[in-house]
This record gives structure tokens, C-alpha cells and sequence, in this order.
């Protein structure tokens, strides 16, 4: 391999991990992989005598679909280890997962008590979603 051609190639390989790795650090990916329409700021408590964290959560949304928006649904992952009776943790034990119920300080779920935004409507939800509706809609 060429002098020149090393050069070049060691110059990708420096650029490629110093970005990797300032990524890695900050934890922003430049250019974003997607449209940025959502912003999140979290503060959080951890009470370990618990292993419970309290929070509050406020999100900023832009409705970038196109369509007018009156409902706005949000994911609870956390709930699908909520007990063993969650379809997550039955269709994880018909595929061969564990088997057995989980012990009670395995599981965890997420609980929320409130949602305030715009005109929000009570929230439905299920184990592992929560739609609220309003009664004005969001503008693209």
C-alpha cells in the first residue's frame, strides 16, 4: 500500500473514531438520523430504600405528519415486567424464556398519575400504552 494511500486512510480512520467517539460522549448524533419532534426534560428522584424513582416529565411535541393531531400516545415499556400475567412475560415463557414467575423484586412498571397538556381528556391506557385525546387539534 502506497504511502499516500495510507495517509488517507489512517486521516478516515482518525475522523470516523473522533466522531464515534464524541458521540459516544455527549451522546448527539450529528446530522440526526431522523426529524428531531420531540424534546424531553426529566427530573428525577431515586429513593433506593424503595427502588423507587419519582418523576416528572414535560414534552415539548411538533406534529411533523402532515395531519392534524387530537390524541397522543405514549409508550410504558417498563409495565410489560409489570407481573407475570403481562402478555410480554406469558409469550417470553412460550418462547422458551424463563419459565417461572419472576420474583416480586425482579419486576417494574411504571405508574402514571397525571397528564396535563392542552384540553387532555382522561387518559386510556393498558398495560404497556397511554392515549390521551384533546379536544383541539395539533397543526402539522
Amino acid at each position: 500500500m502506497s504511502f499516500t494511500r495510507r495517509a488517507v486512510l489512517a486521516a478516515v480512520l482518525s475522523a470516523l473514531t473522533s466522531a464515534a467517539a464524541s458521540a459516544a460522549v455527549t451522546g448527539v448524533v450529528d446530522p440526526p438520523r431522523s426529524p428531531r419532534n420531540a424534546n424531553y426534560t426529566i427530573a428525577a428522584r431515586l429513593d433506593p430504600s424503595t427502588r423507587t424513582i419519582t418523576a416528572t416529565e414535560t414534552i415539548v411535541w411538533r406534529n411533523l405528519t402532515g395531519h392534524p393531531a387530537s390524541e397522543l400516545q405514549f409508550h410504558l415499556y417498563w409495565n410489560a415486567w409489570k407481573d407475570n400475567r403481562t402478555t410480554f412475560m406469558r409469550e417470553r415463557g412460550l418462547a422458551g424464556g424463563s419459565r417461572g414467575p419472576r420474583a416480586s423484586d425482579d419486576l417494574s412498571r411504571i405508574e402514571v398519575t397525571a397528564v396535563k397538556a392542552l384540553d387532555v381528556t382522561s387518559p386510556a391506557r393498558n398495560a404497556t400504552s397511554l392515549r390521551t385525546t384533546t379536544t383541539r387539534t395539533m397543526k402539522p
